[in-house]
């Protein structure tokens, strides 16, 4: 039987990999580059990468994400991506890039449970 973690490396992690300096590296090997190499990623490698396969993985489609809108009435609260369900808002998204220090997690953390 196939675990969830087997999945999950075979549908998110193994393909996705990261073109630096001319170099394709594999999720692995991009995160063990130094934090000031990774600066500035949550777009390109967290956003379109990494949570795209997850909720694919997940199985979400594009058409259930709202990316990066305000919430309504609420224009200050602005997540990376709403999900929806049934008309309703399942879950946010709030990536981070992957060298973001944990007092900034814990900060957007408490910010998108005010949210909810």
């Amino acid at each position: 039987m196939v675990t969830a973690q087997e999945t999950f490396g075979a549908a998110v992690i193994e393909p996705l990999h990261v073109n630096m300096g001319g170099k394709t590296l594999s999720y692995a090997e991009y995160l063990s580059l130094p934090a000031s190499l990774r600066s500035n990623d949550e777009a390109d490698v967290v956003d379109s990468r990494f949570t795209k396969k997850l909720l694919e993985w997940l199985g979400f489609s594009e058409g259930d994400s709202i990316y990066n809108r305000p919430t309504p009435g609420h224009p200050e609260d602005r997540p990376d991506l709403a999900l929806k369900m049934l008309g309703s808002t399942a879950f946010i998204v709030e990536d981070k890039s992957t060298f973001s220090g944990s007092r900034q997690l814990s900060r957007e953390a408490k910010q998108c449970w005010m949210m909810l």
